[in-house]
């Protein structure tokens, strides 16, 4: 299983999210901008395209673009300024 380990610049405190749907939205309701997609054993994020905003999706610090990329633990997602960290669940 994967997780979602979140922070903001506003905030130390870190969230966890498991990842349990084949599709997970990023953002905030009405305003997605990002989506991680289930394929088989790996998971993609995949940009959304938004009319009218400008919110660059960063992976590893990199812009995203307008293509998938697949993610690997450890990897950091960052939409404005909140950071998301793609994370193996532990167990238990």
């Amino acid at each position: 299983r994967s997780t979602l380990s979140s922070s903001s610049a506003a905030s130390d405190v870190y969230k966890r999210q498991p990842i349990t749907k084949m599709r997970t939205a990023l953002g905030k309701p009405g305003m997605q901008v990002a989506m991680i997609v289930k394929q088989g054993d790996s998971y993609e994020l995949l940009p959304v395209q938004v009319s009218g905003i400008a919110v660059t999706t960063r992976l590893n610090g990199e812009p995203v673009g307008n293509g998938a990329r697949t993610l690997r633990f450890g990897d950091e997602i960052e939409i404005a300024d909140v950071c998301l960290a793609f994370v193996e669940q532990s167990a238990g």
